[in-house]
């Protein structure tokens, strides 16, 4: 009896350890990824405008323009208070649907946004292609950053409802993402592409309670605690559906923790190394040339695009900032910005 309780205990810490393991070496790449995105989306609003006046280089010039042009369009026509106040009339069922809907329309335009602008800054110099793939690229960034814009108007009712509400909505969604991901075979090059999908998805979730926690302040700070619950409830439960899903992806699948160590040495920790070469990045098991500056490139290996994130942004406080702020004052907050970019890229040597 004494030599069974043993070999149970041990058991039970070997599970423990195993389920600890996994966790760890997720969260170490996930964290990883997501930093290294937000080093791209860091590098538009601080490197980018500098680099665009002192040499305005054909992918710099393009990109300040599209990213203007998006965000001009969508600050004098999206509709956000309007459509804030229907969706907050709807129910239970259709707020869960279009949490839900929000989520795989960022997928095909995530997919379909590496492709537009990698042909766009690598195309031929013929000015008919560059044209035609601009306002090809000009419409896919209008419409992904019009679903950012949607997406945050849904997750900031989602966190304006009841708490009861919330936690449905947030249940049904959890559900969803773990039927999709879970019950179905998964090889390593699969599993590299929920990794990037989770660590995107992250940076977008905190971009978006982040923009919904400082416009509540900036707006009104009585429902500051409410607010702060939703945000809490929303960050926790996108943080243990990914432990979830990928602990049971790795069971299912027979897959080893360490596989996230290579991705993290192969992927992550070799691109970051060749930001400093500016010519060439690694996507997946590729060396590929770069369309863009090194930062963005890396980025769009993981087909993470900054640009509809950036004209979000620009929606949202470009008004706030162009009223309220002097030229010093923008030019002080440039800076501060370029101070949170170095501390990201010190974090990232750590963690690499």
């Amino acid at each position: 009896m004494e030599f069974s309780n043993r070999k149970l205990s041990r058991t039970d810490k070997s599970l423990l350890s195993d389920i600890v393991t996994k966790i760890y070496q997720l969260e170490h790449t996930i964290w990883l990824g997501l930093l290294l995105c937000l080093n791209s989306l860091l590098n538009i609003f601080t490197i980018l405008p500098l680099n665009t006046i002192q040499n305005p280089k054909f992918s710099n010039t393009f990109r300040c323009l599209l990213i203007l042009t998006v965000s001009v369009l969508l600050s004098y026509f999206y509709p956000a208070s309007r459509l804030y106040h229907d969706l907050k009339e709807q129910d239970f069922v259709k707020l869960s649907a279009l949490y839900n809907m929000v989520g795989i329309a960022d997928q095909l335009l995530m997919a379909y946004g590496k492709f537009a602008i990698k042909t766009l800054f690598a195309s031929s110099w013929k000015m008919g292609t560059k044209i035609t793939n601009f306002l090809v690229t000009l419409i896919y960034l209008f419409l992904h950053t019009l679903h950012q814009n949607i997406a945050l108007t849904v997750f900031e009712v989602a966190i304006h409802s009841s708490t009861s509400t919330l936690v449905l909505v947030l249940v049904t969604s959890a559900f969803v993402e773990v039927k999709i991901t879970v019950f179905k075979k998964t090889d390593h090059r699969a599993l590299y592409q929920i990794v990037c999908n989770d660590f995107i998805d992250r940076l977008q979730l905190f971009t978006y309670l982040l923009t919904i926690l400082i416009k509540a302040m900036i707006v009104s700070r009585s429902n500051i605690y409410h607010i702060m619950t939703g945000i809490l409830l929303v960050s926790i439960d996108s943080i243990m559906i990914d432990w979830i899903k990928h602990y049971f992806i790795l069971h299912f699948n027979k897959i080893s923790p360490e596989v996230y160590e290579e991705f993290r040495k192969k992927n992550m920790r070799e691109n970051f190394l060749l930001i400093q070469n500016e010519n060439y990045h690694i996507d997946y098991e590729e060396m590929v040339p770069n369309c863009l500056d090194a930062c963005s490139s890396v980025a769009l290996a993981y087909r993470y695009t900054a640009l509809p994130h950036a004209c979000m942004l620009l929606r949202v406080f470009g008004g706030d900032i162009y009223q309220t702020l002097s030229c010093l004052e923008i030019g002080l907050a440039m800076g501060g910005l370029y101070l949170v970019k170095c501390i990201v890229t010190s974090i990232i040597q750590l963690l690499i």
